[in-house]
């Protein structure tokens, strides 16, 4: 699990969560889902999605950011449509999310092993987990 807690740990504002994917045809990202653990907070909270191509530079023409509640949480699995932004990639990329405020509670985002994945703290460099990743995952549309 990867936790946030911000009253606990202040540098858990803004980290910033990147997974690599691949796609062998030109492919649309239509919505983008995270699966939770656990999450409590006493307000809604603020999330960034970002979307960058084979060298960590943005693919993005404008931000894509939403705030989330614990309502719109669906058995622990929070998605966000994102079709209409038109947003299509190729080859390696990588998508990532961003928590962008503080609030008292915890959340945890689900993990996997041995599937790594990439953070950075502040915008910093980008550093590889060693094993584990956030259960973070894509619907696509792929042109045939």
């Amino acid at each position: 699990m990867f936790i946030y807690n911000p009253q606990k740990n202040l540098q858990d504002i803004s980290k910033e969560l990147a997974l690599p994917f691949a796609a062998e045809k030109r492919t649309k990202i239509e919505k983008i889902n995270i699966n939770f653990a656990y999450f409590e907070s006493d307000r809604p909270i603020f999330i960034r999605y970002n979307v960058y191509d084979e060298n960590w530079n943005s693919v993005l023409s404008e931000d894509i950011s939403t705030v989330m509640t614990t309502e719109q949480i669906k058995d622990g699995e929070f998605s966000y449509d994102i079709s209409s932004k038109n947003l299509w990639v190729e080859n390696k990329f990588y998508v990532s999310f961003q928590i962008l405020n503080s609030f008292k509670g915890s959340i945890a985002v689900s993990g996997t092993v041995f599937k790594p994945a990439f953070y950075r703290k502040n915008f910093g460099e980008w550093e590889r987990t060693p094993t584990v990743s956030p259960a973070l995952n894509i619907d696509v549309k792929v042109i045939k």
